[in-house]
C-alpha cells in the first residue's frame, strides 16, 4: 500500500515536528515536566473544597507513564498519540476541579400527581408539572432542588440533614412534613409537622417555622414573618381541588397557571378581588367554569394556552 508523501508545509507535519522537539530520547516531553510542576503548585493552594488530588495525579502518572528508553519519533503517529495524551490529561484536570457535583433529575411529573420514594425512607408528592433534582446524597447529607411544588414527608433521622432548594429559598429539616412551592415568582413553605429552617438562597435572612405556620420569599427576595395558615390551602391540590380563603384572584390565577401550564389574563379590577371558596382541579375546563362562577364571568381562549376573563 503506497503512502502519500506530505508536503513540507503540511499543517499536520509541522505540528508533529513541534511535538517531536518537545522530547528527548529516554526522557518524557516538556509538557509532562510542566504538568508535574503545576501539580506541586496546586498542592500548596488552600482550596475551599479539597478532593483527593494525590489519587487524581496518580491516575495521570499511571496513564501517561513511558517505558525507559522510549524514543519520540517526529511522525504523524506521534502527533496522534500526543493528542490522545493531551485529551486524557485534560479529562483528569476536569475531574480534579469538578469532583462529582452534577445535578441528577430524580422525578418529573406530567399532568398527574407523582409520589416519589427516596432512598432514605422519605417520600415526595410532586404536583403536576414539577421536577425534583438531587444535588448531593451521602450518609449524612440529602440535598435536593425543587421546581414547581411538592409535599415532603421526611424520615426522622438524627444522623442526617435534609434540605430542599428553590430559585429563591431553602428549607433545612431533620424529620418533618412540609409543603414547598416555587411558582408565581414566590417561594412559599407550609409546615405540617416538626421544625424547619427557611432561608433565602444567599442565606442573608432566615426564620424557623413551627407546625401550622407558613412563610414566603417574595419576588424582591424578602422573607415574610411566619403566620398561622390553614392546612387545606396547602394540601388541597393533593385531593385535586383548589381551596382559597381571603386570597386575591391573581394568586388563584397563578396557581391554576402552574397546575395546568396555561396563562390567564384579567383586568386589575378582577385580579385584585379577594376570594373565598373551592374549585375542582380534575379538569381545566371544569376549573375555569367554577372560577368563572365565583367571579361572575367566564373564560375564553383561542389557542388552549391563554385564557381571558369575560364578565357576564
Amino acid at each position: 500500500m503506497s503512502m502519500k508523501k506530505l508536503t513540507d508545509n503540511d499543517p499536520d507535519l509541522l505540528l508533529a515536528r513541534k511535538l517531536g522537539q518537545a522530547g528527548v530520547k529516554g526522557k518524557p516531553p516538556l509538557f509532562l515536566k510542566y504538568l508535574m510542576t503545576y501539580r506541586e503548585g496546586i498542592k500548596k493552594q488552600e482550596l475551599a473544597v479539597k478532593p483527593n488530588g494525590d489519587e487524581v495525579w496518580a491516575g495521570i502518572e499511571k496513564q501517561t507513564s513511558l517505558r525507559k528508553g522510549y524514543i519520540y519519533p517526529m511522525g504523524r503517529r506521534s502527533w496522534i498519540l500526543a493528542a490522545a495524551a493531551s485529551i486524557l490529561i485534560a479529562s483528569f484536570i476536569t475531574l480534579f476541579f469538578n469532583p462529582g457535583n452534577e445535578t441528577t433529575l430524580i422525578a418529573q411529573s406530567g399532568t398527574e400527581i407523582e409520589i416519589i420514594p427516596l432512598n432514605d425512607g422519605s417520600e415526595v408528592t410532586l404536583r403536576p408539572h414539577s421536577s425534583l433534582y438531587e444535588l448531593e446524597s451521602n450518609a449524612t447529607v440529602k440535598r435536593y432542588r425543587l421546581e414547581g411544588e411538592g409535599y415532603f414527608d421526611v424520615a426522622n433521622r438524627n444522623d442526617q440533614t435534609f434540605s430542599v432548594e428553590t430559585t429563591k429559598g431553602m428549607v433545612e429539616v431533620l424529620g418533618t412534613r412540609f409543603v414547598i412551592s416555587d411558582w408565581g415568582e414566590v417561594t412559599e413553605v407550609f409546615l405540617e409537622e416538626g421544625s424547619v429552617l427557611f432561608k433565602t438562597t444567599n442565606q442573608s435572612n432566615s426564620i424557623v417555622l413551627e407546625p401550622g405556620q407558613s412563610s414566603s420569599i417574595t419576588k424582591s427576595e424578602n422573607i415574610l414573618p411566619p403566620q398561622s395558615a390553614d392546612i387545606k390551602e396547602f394540601l388541597d391540590w393533593t385531593r385535586n381541588e383548589l381551596y382559597f380563603n381571603e386570597k386575591k384572584a391573581r394568586d388563584v390565577f397563578n396557581e391554576l397557571e402552574h397546575h395546568f401550564q396555561i396563562s390567564i389574563e384579567a383586568p386589575d379590577s378582577i385580579s385584585n378581588e379577594v376570594l373565598g371558596g373551592a374549585i375542582s382541579l380534575e379538569r381545566l375546563k371544569l376549573s375555569l367554569e367554577d372560577l368563572g362562577t365565583v367571579l361572575n364571568g367566564y373564560f375564553v381562549t383561542s389557542d388552549n394556552k391563554t385564557y381571558s376573563y369575560i364578565p357576564n
